[in-house]
């Protein structure tokens, strides 16, 4: 089994300090991984740090390209440490530097287990990167890990009335969606270029809540017991 594994911005830096209890955490869990299936490709966002550099360069009027840039580079130095902490907790075969694009994993995908990336390019969320990995790798799974525990009809964060939707197909998704503004540190769940690659990959999602970290290993239990459904347990189920 190949998967990929986005995990958000803001699961890894929800605070204005670094708590590297949650990168241990989550590093744990990537060895766990790591001996359930084939390939692991990780792919992780930039959160609070990211967004206040971005705060920053609006301030002085930097542009929304230069605002995606930090973007980028904050979210693989996340992909590093967490990188760094995994090869010093288990003896995991990754690569050993953080992916700068899909071709860096195609050339060298039969020689390691697992593979660590941030942003790619200007204009992409993290979400995009972690569909265009998945597809390219053919990976059997996404796995989304945010700060809520599936998709919800509006922010639950924000909106006590929000409702929960355990399963939706991609097309419903992109009609719910497609109104999202696109700006550096505002990407909203996932972006429509990430759902279109899901649609014609047809890769299924399944949208968590990430501040449970263990959860993974249950949800990766399921669908290798072919139960993907079962997994709205833990979250929510995205159809290609």
């Amino acid at each position: 089994m190949r998967i990929v594994m986005k995990i958000g911005g803001s699961v890894l830096w929800p605070e204005r300090s670094l708590d590297k209890n949650r990168f241990i955490a989550w590093a744990k869990v990537i060895c766990s991984l790591a001996q359930k299936v084939d390939k692991i490709l990780v792919v992780t966002g930039g959160g609070y740090i990211a967004r206040e550099y971005i705060r920053v360069l609006r301030e002085v009027g930097g542009s929304s390209f230069e605002g995606d840039l930090l973007g980028i580079y904050v979210s693989r130095i996340n992909a590093l440490l967490l990188l760094s902490i995994c090869r010093n907790l288990c003896k995991i075969n990754a690569y050993p530097e953080v992916i700068l694009s899909v071709n860096d994993v195609l050339r060298v995908i039969d020689l390691y287990q697992a593979f660590f990336s941030g942003g790619f390019f200007p204009g992409q969320s993290t979400a995009g990167v972690a569909a265009e990995i998945a597809e390219a790798a053919r990976a059997d799974i996404i796995l989304l890990a945010t700060n809520v525990d599936g998709i919800y009809t509006s922010d639950p964060l924000k909106d006590p009335n929000a409702r929960k939707i355990p399963i939706i197909n991609a097309r419903d998704l992109l009609e719910m969606i497609k109104n999202y503004e696109a700006e550096a540190g505002t990407y909203k769940l996932i972006d429509l270029n990430a759902l279109k690659i899901i649609q014609r990959a047809r890769i299924p999602v399944v949208v968590f809540n990430g501040n449970k970290p263990q959860e993974v290993i249950r949800i990766i239990d399921l669908i290798k017991r072919n139960d993907l459904k079962a997994a709205t347990k833990y979250g929510s189920l995205i159809f290609p």
